[in-house]
C-alpha cells in the first residue's frame, strides 16, 4: 500500500469515526444530563412565555375583570355591593400565562335554560381563552357529553319539570362514572346546597360570579 493509500485511509476513518463518535457523544451527554438540560429548557420556555405572555394575560386580566364586575350586577345575586370590584380583581390574578395556555385549550359545557342571564360570567371565562358549549336541558347536556368529552361542566340547579336537575344529572354522570368537574351556579340556593353538591361530587356549588371564576379555572387544573 503506497503512502497516498495510507493517507487515504486514514482520512476515511477519520471521517468515520467522526460521523459514528460525534452522534454518540451527544447522545451519551443527552443521557448523562438529561435532567439539567430538562430544567434549562423549562426555563427558557417559562422564560419566553412569561416574556411574550405577560401582555396577552394582562389584557386578558382586563376583560376578564370588566365582565366579572358586570356580572356581579345580575338580579337576586346574594350578597352584592361596593366590594364587587375588588372580588372581580382578586378573582382574576390567578390568571397567569400559564392558565392562559392550559384554559385556551379547554372546552366547557354549561348547562342553563336561560343562558342569558350568564353571558357576562360567560365572557369572564372566554376572557381567558376558555371554550363554551351550551345545553339547555338535561337531556340535550347528556346528548353533547355522549358526543365529545369536556374538561369541566357547568350546571344551574331547577330547570323546568326538575327542581333540582343539576343534581339530577350530576348524579347521572356519576352514575355512569363520568368524572368530568361538576360546578353548580344558581341562585341563592346554591350557598345553601354547597355541602350537599360537594357531597354528591361537585367541585362547588355558587351564586357568586367570582367564585365561579376561581372554581373553573380550578377545575381546568385537574384535567
Amino acid at each position: 500500500m503506497s503512502l497516498d493509500d495510507v493517507s487515504k485511509a486514514i482520512d476515511i476513518l477519520a471521517k468515520l469515526l467522526n460521523v459514528i463518535v460525534w452522534p454518540a457523544v451527544i447522545i451519551f451527554v443527552l443521557l448523562r444530563f438529561r435532567k439539567s438540560i430538562g430544567d434549562l429548557l423549562s426555563s427558557l420556555t417559562e422564560f419566553s412565555i412569561r416574556g411574550a405572555g405577560f401582555e396577552a394575560s394582562g389584557k386578558r386580566k382586563v376583560e376578564a375583570a370588566a365582565a366579572l364586575g358586570a356580572a356581579f350586577a345580575r338580579p337576586g345575586l346574594s350578597d352584592a355591593g361596593p366590594h364587587d370590584t375588588r372580588l372581580a380583581s382578586d378573582a382574576v390574578e390567578m390568571v397567569t400565562p400559564q392558565v392562559v395556555r392550559k384554559a385556551s385549550n379547554s372546552c366547557v359545557l354549561w348547562v342553563d335554560d336561560e343562558p342569558d342571564n350568564n353571558i357576562n360570567e360567560r365572557h369572564s371565562l372566554e376572557a381567558v381563552g376558555i371554550t363554551f358549549i351550551l345545553a339547555k336541558s338535561t337531556e340535550e347536556a347528556l346528548e353533547r357529553i355522549g358526543g365529545q368529552s369536556f374538561d369541566a361542566i357547568i350546571s344551574d340547579m331547577g330547570r323546568p319539570g326538575d327542581p333540582e336537575a343539576g343534581f339530577t344529572l350530576l348524579d347521572m354522570l356519576r352514575a355512569a362514572r363520568n368524572n368530568t368537574p361538576f360546578i353548580i351556579y344558581a341562585g341563592p340556593a346554591a350557598i345553601k346546597l354547597r355541602s350537599k353538591a360537594r357531597q354528591k361530587g361537585a367541585l362547588g356549588s355558587t351564586d357568586r360570579p367570582n367564585e365561579l371564576f376561581i372554581l373553573t379555572l380550578s377545575a381546568l387544573r385537574q384535567t
